[in-house]
């Protein structure tokens, strides 16, 4: 077989498409309800300090969760079901809305909410947290940009017009 031919064999669910499919059903969503407990498990003192918009953020805070564990779990189920070219860039407008809008509706629950004190520090941890947050997003849509794997899986899409007269 020549390198070429190989390279033809490369269509499905294989590889590192696998990883990224494994990474949207099973560890993002656990990092994503591990990272949110993490963030909301403050001692008692540190609450009452920021006030009493707390609860309100808590409970913004797991919905915001809930949110963004379902967008993963929805750009998986797309990867994995529905193998067409369009899925390819509704991927990658799903990777980078799970990483950057989290980010940006938690900062905003922050400025509504919180002292100016609090504010101060979420603009700071802002320019930061996005920096940090757009590293996956860029790989993966590299990858899904470029990969042979993913040109023969997502194959380009027909329209009905275009099937009926060529």
């Amino acid at each position: 077989m020549t390198g070429k031919a190989e390279r033809s064999d490369l269509h499905g669910l294989g590889g590192w498409l696998g990883f990224l499919v494994f990474m949207l059903t099973i560890i993002s969503p656990i990092r994503i309800l591990l990272t949110t407990a993490a963030g909301l498990n403050v001692e008692s003192a540190v609450k009452s300090q920021i006030g009493p918009n707390w609860q309100i953020y808590e409970i913004l805070s797991w919905v915001l969760a809930a949110a963004t564990v379902s967008l993963t779990l929805l750009v998986a189920w797309r990867l994995v079901y529905v193998q067409r070219r369009s899925t390819v860039a509704i991927a990658i407008g799903g990777l980078w809305a799970i990483a950057m809008l989290p980010t940006l509706i938690d900062v905003a629950f922050g400025l509504v909410l919180f002292s100016e004190a609090a504010r101060t520090y979420l603009t700071q941890w802002l320019i930061l947290e996005l920096l940090r947050s757009a590293i996956s997003p860029a790989l993966w849509s590299a990858y899904l940009l470029r990969s042979r794997r993913v040109a023969n899986t997502y194959l380009k899409d027909v329209s009905e017009t275009e099937r009926i007269f060529g």
